[in-house]
């Protein structure tokens, strides 16, 4: 036997004595040295059910970490409340955002909606202005034809230096300040309708504005969800309503038709049988009464059956003048 084999089979012979197996090496078994006390040898295998591995040195030496620490543990994950709390943060500054640019989108709207209404509320201006611009054009015009014919009226009578040309003159002059003046006036109160229209639109729009931006302060200091979550719904629903609005009733069309109802460039019947009855009234040759209100009638928007019809009415009630001249 080698000195390698005998080595070998002294430590298998060690091994198997110290866990209490039986010697398979024919060599001559060494004294072994007493075995230490309280130590539980009853199931010597440690592989076998109930091996008492806390009452084993060598076992015990095996599992001890370098130290005698606790082997380091896996880092825990966050808990339930952790996580349903990152969740609502999350949804938190989710709605606050959408809310914010749900107020932008709601102000862009009203944006379009003052343009809808100062477009059409020009427009309306505009076609005043061309309304009575042509009715006291059409006055002036009148007026300055008829002034030298009353005068040749009055001489090819023999009266050109009378009082009667006199008065006759001053008349149609009166008559004609009087018409003048009341187109100014009539003007000036249907440009009020248009102006009070516009700024009564106009504050119902601001405080719709005023609403969104009162919110907006207060979306970064709201931190209940249900609440951001109510109001996502409203700012949406307004901002439903004012496009509808804005594709209906607030349209630049709509405004449109609502100023000319308010302050009509024709069609102006009501202010034209006024005007009409104070031509009437007036000092002023009938002859000059029926040539200036041939001319309003004429400058009126009426159709051409409203505008015979007017005159006719006129015709009707107007009653010779003792300034009238018979050529």
């Amino acid at each position: 036997m080698t000195p390698r084999d005998t080595a070998s089979n002294l430590l298998g012979y060690a091994q198997e004595s110290y866990y209490g197996n039986t010697p398979t090496s024919t060599a001559a078994p060494a004294t072994a040295a007493p075995a230490p006390a309280g130590i539980d040898y009853s199931q010597p295998n440690p592989n076998m059910p109930g091996y008492n591995r806390a009452g084993d040195p060598i076992y015990g030496m095996i599992q001890m970490p370098i130290g005698g620490t606790t082997a380091p543990q896996a880092p825990k994950g966050p808990s339930p409340e952790q996580i349903a709390a990152q969740q609502q943060t999350a949804q938190r500054s989710g709605l606050q955002k959408n809310i914010q640019k749900l107020i932008g989108n709601a102000m862009g709207v009203y944006d379009s909606l003052y343009g809808n209404l100062g477009t059409a509320a020009a427009s309306q201006r505009q076609a005043l202005e061309s309304r009575f611009g042509k009715e006291t054009g059409a006055l002036g015009e009148q007026f300055t034809q008829e002034i030298p014919r009353i005068g040749q009226a009055y001489a090819g009578r023999g009266a050109y230096d009378s009082s009667w040309r006199t008065n006759a003159e001053n008349a149609a002059k009166s008559a004609f300040e009087g018409q003048l003046q009341g187109l100014g006036e009539q003007k000036i109160a249907e440009m009020g309708k248009i102006g009070q229209e516009v700024a009564t639109t106009e504050a119902e729009f601001g405080a719709g504005q005023s609403g969104l931006n009162r919110a907006l302060a207060l979306v970064p200091q709201t931190t209940d969800v249900t609440e951001l979550t109510n109001l996502q719904t409203e700012i949406q629903k307004q901002i439903d309503n004012l496009r509808t609005q804005q594709a209906g009733l607030q349209s630049q069309e709509s405004f449109v038709q609502r100023f000319q109802q308010l302050a009509p460039a024709s069609n102006r019947m009501a202010n034209l049988s006024r005007t009409l009855t104070n031509i009437i009234n007036g000092e002023a040759p009938t002859a000059l009464k029926q040539s200036v209100a041939s001319q309003i009638i004429a400058s009126s928007g009426l159709t051409p059956e409203e505008q015979q019809q007017a005159l006719a009415n006129f015709n009707a009630q107007l009653v010779p003048t003792n300034t009238q001249v018979v050529a």
